[in-house]
């Protein structure tokens, strides 16, 4: 796949998300199992910061109805304030979350590879992804993802990103094989630069638009996870409790210098 064809992607999954945010954000609205997983590693951030008399700093990439920070809201301690900050392309989805205390939104298109905001570099205690990482179509622009997790975070801090195991799920993997198919006569072009881990996925039954949706397998996850240092690595979510691989990580210390 070549830029041209990777931005076609990117600006397919676009338009569904514009057309499709409040059907989907109705749908998003309960934590993930996986998240209960993630919190031994966030609550003691969360309470380390509250004895500094000082929030817990959380940036989310790809953020979408912001339900990670309402569900977060009700499970730190007591004691914990946190500040976070939603980063989405989308507005319409990132709308359907808003109001919640302490949490901001930016908007920033994370398919491209510009740098982010000087601001945000080193800035946070935890810095998560979850439901992007898939819609990326380029390998670089997936590695600069990892890159820019890493980044974000403070000195102590820690990220998380969970990867869609769409292709795992025999009832997912069938509807991608069947969308891609019917999707090769409206994008030939596109569908034929693909890989074996690209495909196209509908909604509700519907294929009036589509979102491009790559599979991370263990062994591309094993390559995205070389520059940094993994503390813990899971399956969880789902009704088979596979249906996302996590990685918990912090940056190589002084980036291996």
């Amino acid at each position: 796949m070549d830029s041209a064809q990777a931005a076609l992607a990117s600006s397919l999954t676009a338009q569904f998300y514009e057309h499709e945010a409040a059907s989907f954000s109705a749908t998003r609205q309960q934590g993930w199992q996986g998240w209960e997983l993630l919190l031994p590693y966030i609550a003691p951030l969360a309470k380390t910061r509250a004895a500094q008399g000082v929030p817990l700093r959380l940036i989310d990439l790809g953020c979408g109805n912001l339900r990670f920070e309402t569900w977060l809201k009700g499970k730190l301690p007591q004691e914990a304030a946190f500040e976070a900050l939603g980063v989405d392309r989308c507005l319409p989805l990132m709308a359907e979350g808003m109001g919640l205390e302490g949490v901001r939104t930016a908007s920033f298109d994370l398919a491209s590879l510009g740098p982010l905001p000087v601001e945000w570099q080193g800035n946070f205690d935890v810095a998560v992804c979850f439901g992007l990482i898939h819609h990326l179509p380029l390998a670089s622009q997936r590695h600069a993802l990892i890159e820019r997790l890493s980044s974000l975070l403070a000195p102590g801090g820690v990220a998380a990103v969970a990867c869609w195991r769409f292709m795992d799920d025999g009832r997912l993997s069938t509807k991608a094989q069947q969308v891609t198919l019917e999707a090769r006569k409206r994008w030939p072009e596109l569908v034929d630069s693909f890989g074996p881990k690209d495909w196209l996925l509908g909604w509700q039954g519907s294929t009036e638009v589509v979102r491009f949706c790559h599979h991370v397998d263990e062994e591309e996850l094993d390559s995205l996870m070389g520059p940094v240092q993994e503390r813990a690595r899971f399956f969880a979510d789902g009704s088979s409790g596979t249906l996302n691989r996590y990685v918990v990580f912090e940056p190589w210390l002084c980036t291996q210098a």
